[in-house]
């Protein structure tokens, strides 16, 4: 059985935390794929109009997986 996950991370004015949010769900679902309890995994942020730089901090931490 394939074991896949998103990870959804909603984002309004996150600029200060959202690095960090992203890095800490990433490690976390990593340690599970490699633990073998997970095949394959995204996280995705969802910014809807942030008046800030949220979107290009997630834009500048490009992994392929987010």
């Amino acid at each position: 059985m394939t074991t896949s996950l998103s990870f959804v991370l909603p984002a309004y004015n996150e600029t200060e935390n959202i690095e960090s949010a992203v890095k800490q769900a990433s490690r976390a679902l990593s340690l599970l794929a490699s633990a073998g309890l997970l095949v394959d995994w995204e996280v995705v942020v969802v910014d809807d109009g942030s008046l800030d730089e949220t979107a290009e901090v997630v834009t500048e931490l490009y992994d392929p997986s987010v």
